[in-house]
């Protein structure tokens, strides 16, 4: 049961490395490396915080019974994206500019850089491209969370010519077909 083995992978305070898998179907055509995705285990709850390859990186957290809640990442919209579309994080699906890395991870906090392009679907070009340089804009976060206290989240864009941008609101996402490469259960 996915509860129990939460339960039995709840452990010391940390953050690491993973090759978290979903389904042979959806896993064979994506180009992830081993160890692609970022876990922060918390040792006094039974939840994680995953940064998994198949959401985009974007950070979810994971509960004790399977079930997967995003909370924020950046967006725009409008004149500045390809078509005139939505340019989020979520539109990368083929993770061509996500990017999440460890900064630290103690027995009193980690530190997760979790980057992306605020780019669309379609074409994945990103959004408000410079007419000089060709660079376009980006979500730089930094989420830091400590053991037994709250944590906190710095979030920028490296783009300031935004005419619009928002953080998303939450959203709950479902499945319970999640495992680490290792065998062991991962989140339902």
């Amino acid at each position: 049961m996915a509860s129990d083995a939460a339960a039995e992978d709840q452990g010391e305070f940390v953050g690491y490395y993973a090759t978290l898998n979903y389904d042979d179907l959806w896993d064979a055509p994506r180009r992830v490396g081993p160890d692609s995705d970022v876990v922060v285990r918390f040792d006094q709850f039974p939840i994680r915080l995953v940064f998994w390859q198949g959401t985009n990186y974007i950070p979810a957290w994971v509960t004790e019974n399977g079930k997967w809640y995003s909370d924020e990442f950046i967006e725009t919209w409008g004149p500045g994206c390809p078509d005139g579309g939505d340019c989020e994080p979520m539109s990368d699906k083929q993770n061509r500019y996500a990017h999440v890395r460890i900064l630290e991870s103690t027995s009193a906090r980690a530190v997760v850089h979790f980057r992306y392009g605020l780019c669309e679907v379609e074409h994945s070009a990103c959004a408000n491209p410079d007419p000089y340089t060709g660079w376009t804009d980006w979500g730089d976060e930094l989420l830091h969370r400590v053991s037994r206290r709250r944590g906190r989240a710095q979030t920028g864009c490296l783009d300031f010519r935004l005419h619009r941008a928002e953080r998303r609101a939450g959203t709950r996402i479902s499945g319970n077909h999640h495992h680490q490469s290792s065998g062991e259960p991962f989140g339902g």
